[in-house]
C-alpha cells in the first residue's frame, strides 16, 4: 500500500491476484504534454522496460568487440533469450492491439490517438487513467472516489461502464447515488459500540439496501441492550432489598455473579451498546 499501517495485522494477497489501482490523484499521473496513444502506453511501464532491453542488448551484439569475444557474446545471447522470455509471456509484441483495444474501450476515436492529454476534459482524462490500469489486465480493480470532479455525462458513462464488467472491484466513495447503482455489496468499516474498535460488516445489495439492513441490526442490537438494561436494572433492585438478608445469601450471590458477567466484556452475557 501507499500508507504503512498504525496497527493490526498484514494479511499478504495471494501470487495470481492481478491488482490495479485508480488513485483519487490520478490525474497527477498523467502528463500534459503527451499523446493519447503515449501517455496509455506509459501504464506499460514494464513492458516498455523489456523492449528497451531487448533494443539495448541487440545494439550491443552490434558491437565489434563483443562480436570478437565469444563469452562477451554468449553473456548478451543469454541475456536476450531471457528478455525474449519474458516479452512472450508479458504479450510485449501485443502492445499496439492492447492499447487501440482499451482506447476503443474508453470510447476514444483514431483521430484522438495523437491528440495531447491536455486537450481533453476532466470526464476524459478519467477514461485516460482508467485505461492505463486496465492494460495491465487486472482481476481485481481498487478505484478511490472515482466520481470526484466528474460532470453528470461522465459519472453516467462510468456507471455504465463499470457494471458492465465482469473484474470483481473495490469502490471507495461518498457518491450515494454511483454506489446504488453500481455496487453488488457494501462493506461497512466502523465501531459498533461506543470505545469499541472498527470492525468491518459486509451487506449484501447496494447502498440504500444496506442503510436498511444496518438501521435493522442496530434496532435489534438497541432492543437486546434494552433488555438487559432492565435485567440489570431489576437484578440490582433485588440485591439492594436482600443485601442484608441471610436466608437469601445464596441467591444474593448468585445474582451479583450474573450482574458481574453481564457487565463484563469477556463474558458471554455481555451486550454491546449499539452506536447511534
Amino acid at each position: 500500500g501507499d500508507i504503512e499501517p498504525s496497527g493490526g495485522k498484514m494479511v499478504y494477497q495471494p501470487k495470481d491476484i492481478r491488482l490495479a489501482f485508480l488513485r483519487q490523484e490520478f490525474w497527477d499521473d498523467l502528463d500534459p504534454e503527451r499523446s493519447l496513444k503515449e501517455e496509455i502506453m506509459s501504464g506499460m511501464a514494464n513492458e516498455m522496460a523489456i523492449l528497451k532491453g531487448i533494443e539495448e542488448c541487440e545494439k550491443e551484439m552490434e558491437k565489434k568487440d563483443v562480436q570478437e569475444d565469444p563469452e562477451k557474446m554468449q553473456a548478451a545471447l543469454d541475456r536476450l533469450m531471457d528478455l525474449n522470455e519474458r516479452a512472450e509471456q508479458s504479450k510485449v509484441y501485443q502492445m499496439e492491439s492492447r492499447v487501440d483495444t482499451v482506447r476503443n474501450m474508453m470510447g476514444f476515436t483514431e483521430e484522438d490517438r495523437e491528440m495531447k492529454v491536455s486537450s481533453f476534459s476532466g470526464g476524459w482524462k478519467m477514461r485516460i487513467g482508467l485505461a492505463k490500469i486496465l492494460l495491465k489486465d487486472p482481476n481485481l480493480l481498487i478505484l478511490d472516489e472515482p466520481t470526484n470532479h466528474l460532470d453528470l455525462a461522465s459519472v453516467n458513462w462510468l456507471e455504465s461502464f463499470l457494471i458492465e464488467q465482469k473484474i470483481p472491484m473495490v469502490i471507495v466513495s461518498h457518491d450515494r447515488e454511483f454506489l446504488d447503482k453500481v455496487c453488488t455489496s457494501i462493506v461497512d468499516v466502523e465501531p459498533l459500540a461506543p470505545g469499541e474498535p472498527s470492525t468491518a460488516a459486509k451487506y449484501e445489495g447496494n447502498y440504500s439496501k444496506f442503510l436498511r439492513q444496518k438501521s435493522q441490526r442496530i434496532d435489534e442490537m438497541q432492543k437486546k441492550w434494552d433488555l438487559q438494561q432492565k435485567k440489570v436494572k431489576e437484578i440490582k433492585q433485588w440485591m439492594q432489598k436482600f443485601r442484608n438478608n441471610e436466608a437469601m445469601s445464596t441467591q444474593y450471590q448468585q445474582r451479583e455473579r450474573k450482574l458481574r458477567d453481564m457487565q463484563d466484556p469477556n463474558s458471554k452475557d455481555y451486550v454491546q451498546r449499539p452506536m447511534r
